[in-house]
């Protein structure tokens, strides 16, 4: 390399010979080995506590996993005089023999699939100080009948109760400032957004006015569900809002503008639909596994992303004066 190219490399090294080239070696081999021990002595160690595996992060401990076969648990609120604030990702995923768990109230965080498929868990109490519940947190909870969001949740995301097919309630305190309840259904605080429809209900149900939005997933493998009433302020129809249903029957309302992605996906007993002239949008995945869908009515113009594919013979398509 030249004078002139180096001026733009300042920082470049030039071994000139086989001394050099030998220090040069060792001092990147020293840098890895730095380096090295830096990312594991950052990295946090697990431990054990009865039939609890935990790490410690700073002057926090995080519940991590359990032993698949236990059948209760009381989760110490204390390791190593740590606090315990955070049940991790997976912690007690596939414990399906866990009838009971007590989580104490230093718990702040509950992860993401934390008590997945937990088939005998029966109860679960949320304590007061949980701000955070991630996704599919209790899903396929089987057992789970009722449940009480405490107010200082802000933060719940999707399907934290998906495929809980036995459950019958959602309840929230009223001091929430996130998220509210209606006789036992999933609202946002101001009840313009369905969030959960407990799939243990059974038979049809009719939304309140207030609703403009049919959140993702909301209806979500509501087996015992057939009918859903529909108000005239509803204005979007969320991503899944309703896949795996046994919904037979729905009315879209003149209002609507957008259907989500998989809104309707294998429902298996829908057979027609009436798509109103407002729907500016349907995703092409919207009906997908609807293999009994034989008829689609317009109201008006196919909206942009038809035609849809049903996984079965296409349907009829029929253009009606609303």
């Amino acid at each position: 390399m030249n004078e002139s190219t180096n001026s733009f490399f300042p920082h470049t090294l030039h071994v000139n010979s086989q001394r050099g080239a030998k220090s040069t070696i060792l001092s990147v081999s020293a840098c890895i080995f730095l380096l090295l021990f830096a990312i594991i002595s950052g990295m946090a160690r697990a431990d054990t506590y009865g039939d609890l595996t935990y790490t410690i992060t700073g002057e926090t401990v995080t519940i991590i996993d359990c032993v698949y076969s236990v059948s209760a648990v009381a989760i110490p609120s204390q390791i190593n005089g740590l606090p315990v604030t955070s049940i991790g990702n997976n912690a007690f995923a596939f414990c399906t023999s866990l009838t009971n768990v007590t989580i104490p109230d230093s718990v702040t965080s509950i992860g993401s699939w934390a008590f997945y498929r937990c088939l005998s868990l029966a109860s679960i109490n949320i304590p007061e100080n949980v701000s955070f519940i991630g996704s599919w947190a209790f899903g396929s909870c089987q057992s789970l009948r009722t449940v009480t969001i405490p107010g200082s949740v802000m933060q719940l995301e999707s399907g934290v109760f998906a495929l809980c097919t036995n459950l019958e309630a959602i309840n929230v305190d009223l001091t929430n400032a996130v998220y509210s309840s209606q006789s036992g259904v999933l609202f946002n605080k101001s009840q313009t957004e369905i969030m959960t429809y407990p799939c243990g209900r059974v038979s049809s149900y009719t939304l309140p006015d207030s609703v403009i939005s049919i959140g993702n997933f909301s209806f979500s493998n509501c087996g015992r569900l057939s009918e859903v009433t529909l108000p005239g302020s509803v204005l979007s129809i969320g991503e899944g809002a309703f896949n795996n249903s046994s919904l037979a029957s729905i009315g879209i309302p003149h209002s609507v503008t957008h259907i989500g992605r998989w809104a309707f996906q294998n429902c298996l007993n829908l057979r027609s639909i009436v798509i109103p002239a407002s729907v500016t949008y349907i995703n092409e995945g919207t009906f997908s596994g609807c293999t009994n869908l034989t008829a689609v009515y317009f109201e008006g113009p196919p909206p942009s992303g038809w035609p849809i594919v049903t996984g079965g013979t296409p349907p009829t398509v029929c253009y009606v004066t609303a």
